[in-house]
């Protein structure tokens, strides 16, 4: 049996399966580059939870608050989030994958497998005939095995770089949320008046509010352990 041909069907499979998470990943990184953008190298989707639930308090207090460029980044990273959960589950089990989807859709495992099956399938079997099928069947499975085998290595290797490159982009996406919801926040009277009664006039940015917040809070409680989490980025 050659190999390639088995690579290649592993391929083609991987190109349809990740087929949606490859076409986002590969938008927003080429976008990125003719943009020049910035792209950090602290982990900022750490603190994409807390930047979503302070954009929605923000809308509470301003209905007037978010600008068409941060709803549309704001919705870039939900989706870029959902994106990525569903890929972790729907590619959680490759033996399951490759037994209900790949198989099935290999058609060099089908050729060989038919012409099996003609030597299962013979009527009054003579001896010889039944040491063929046994021989025959034996080296289907054999011949599965090195099937998943491949398998299982391309396609571990191909979800760990589309999954990669997927969190490049919400990194990145994530990043800019931070920057934009800030600028946005300070140039909103009903906010900066919000923060002026709070007494953390002239803080309006992401490492200030997490202080500020966490500075409230009773410590080591799961909420406080997350935003201290969040803070290590900043620092």
């Amino acid at each position: 049996m050659n190999l390639t041909i088995i690579e290649e069907e592993v391929y083609k499979f991987n190109r349809e399966f990740f087929s949606e998470i490859s076409y986002t990943t590969e938008e927003c990184l080429d976008f990125i580059e003719q943009n020049y953008l910035h792209t950090p190298k602290e982990n900022y989707t750490i603190v994409g939870e807390f930047l979503s639930n302070t954009l929605r308090n923000f809308r509470i207090l301003d209905s007037t608050f978010m600008s068409q460029t941060l709803k549309k980044i704001n919705s870039d990273v939900k989706y870029l989030k959902t994106l990525y959960d569903v890929t972790i589950e729907d590619s959680r089990n490759i033996k399951d994958i490759f037994e209900s989807e790949f198989i099935s859709s290999s058609a060099s495992f089908s050729n060989f497998a038919k012409e099996i099956i003609k030597v299962q399938n013979i009527r009054n079997p003579t001896d010889e005939d039944r040491k063929e099928k046994k021989r025959v069947s034996a080296l289907l499975l054999e011949l599965k095995e090195v099937y998943y085998k491949t398998f299982q290595e391309i396609f571990k290797d191909d979800k760990k770089y589309f999954l990669e490159s997927l969190m490049l982009c919400l990194n990145s996406k994530i990043y800019y949320l931070d920057k934009l919801l800030w600028s946005e926040a300070s140039a909103s009277m009903v906010i900066t008046k919000h923060f002026q009664v709070l007494k953390i006039k002239n803080k309006l940015n992401t490492r200030d509010y997490l202080l500020y917040t966490t500075g409230l809070m009773r410590p080591y409680t799961k909420e406080y352990r997350y935003l201290q989490s969040c803070l290590r980025i900043y620092k």
